[in-house]
């Protein structure tokens, strides 16, 4: 059921970051294609802070204790107190990948040099700093002289293999083409590419030895369809493609067909699945959430439309942990519930609204 709608954003919504102030207040950070950070108080569904963080769409809004980072199309990473600028490095930014933190404290980013492959930033304090301490690894050469291969034979069946047939899948390639989205589950970066192969590495830093990484996973069943979604579900990866199928990266491997293609977020949400599509469809349970529009209009090839693209989502969840159960008394606890009384999926449309939906 549609609860509430947040709507300041002229743009396309590319993230959605839930967070809990030191006041158990309920924030979220929005951020759109235009390069515009929106700090929305959501007992009162306005903004408290608004601001361009850059110039171009924000892939990535990331919480590093007190701060915010943001990764951006425009090049850089930008190190946030509210909205004041304290440190910027510049980055790839030729692919629409998100980036991930690792133990509070590295960056992995897709590479300055060549977009199919990684660097590693380490993060420090006073003074902030972000420093490279792994440059341009190629994950496709490691792949290739490894011979790792788990790929899907049948929807119900699938297996762990170096033959033939799965050696020629990665060799007959030149690479994986550039990334597309990562995602990390415990110590292993999970990395989706446009080829639609998935790899994970485990990851290794050491003060002698620095940034290294171990080849842990390479799955090749979205291939030939680029990977646009990856989820954790008990630490097992979920993911999803340009296609159909959505895949369950256990043994044996599963993939499960849905009607429309395109799946753009997968949620994780009492032993189950949210699902967003493309077209602005969400599934969970085998009910559709459907965005109901105040008006249909044309696209450029004059086809009347009548959804909106669903171009991210993610889960505001009423309390997050048993001790903002234990903070939550009197008036806050009043306070919160009556502003948020179910958890909350956030969805965010190409026009730049944010819809809030409850869920049980």
């Amino acid at each position: 059921m549609r609860q509430f709608a947040l709507r300041s954003h002229s743009a396309p919504i590319t993230y959605i970051l839930p967070v809990l102030s030191s006041s158990l207040t309920r924030f979220v950070y929005t951020a759109d294609q235009q390069g515009y950070v929106i700090k929305w108080n959501l007992q009162v569904k306005r903004p408290d802070l608004q601001w361009q963080a850059h110039t171009d769409s924000i892939l990535t809004i990331l919480e590093w204790d007190q701060y915010i980072i943001t990764h951006s199309r425009d090049s850089t990473i930008r190190i946030w107190l509210d909205d004041e600028k304290c440190y910027e490095v510049p980055v790839n930014a030729l692919n629409f990948s998100n980036i991930v933190m690792f133990n509070n404290r590295y960056l992995i980013t897709p590479a300055t040099l060549d977009s199919n492959n990684m660097d590693v930033y380490e993060l420090t304090k006073d003074p902030i700093a972000i420093t490279r301490v792994l440059a341009n690894f190629g994950a496709y050469k490691l792949v290739n002289t490894t011979g790792l291969h788990y790929r899907a034979k049948r929807d119900s069946e699938a297996t762990s293999t170096t033959d033939d047939d799965a050696d020629v899948n990665v060799k007959g390639r030149k690479d994986f083409g550039i990334i597309m989205k990562m995602l990390l589950i415990n110590k292993t970066v999970y990395i989706g590419f446009e080829s639609g192969d998935i790899i994970g590495l485990i990851m290794e830093f050491s003060e002698t030895l620095g940034a290294r990484f171990t080849l842990a996973y390479h799955n090749t069943t979205h291939c030939p369809n680029p990977v646009i979604s990856l989820a954790n579900v008990e630490d097992t990866l979920i993911s999803g493609s340009t296609s159909n199928k959505l895949v369950y990266h256990h043994k044996p491997v599963k993939i499960v067909p849905y009607p429309q293609s395109g799946i753009q977020a997968i949620i994780p949400y009492n032993d189950d699945l949210i699902i967003g599509f493309w077209d602005g469809s969400i599934e969970y349970k085998g009910q559709i959430i459907q965005r109901d529009l105040p008006h249909l209009r044309a696209d450029d090839d004059d086809n009347t439309k009548t959804v909106l693209k669903l171009t991210f989502m993610s889960l505001l969840p009423v309390t997050t942990s048993k001790s903002e159960n234990q903070l939550a008394r009197g008036k806050y606890a009043m306070m919160i519930k009556k502003s948020i009384e179910t958890d909350l999926l956030l969805a965010g449309y190409e026009d730049g609204t944010i819809l809030a939906f409850s869920i049980t």
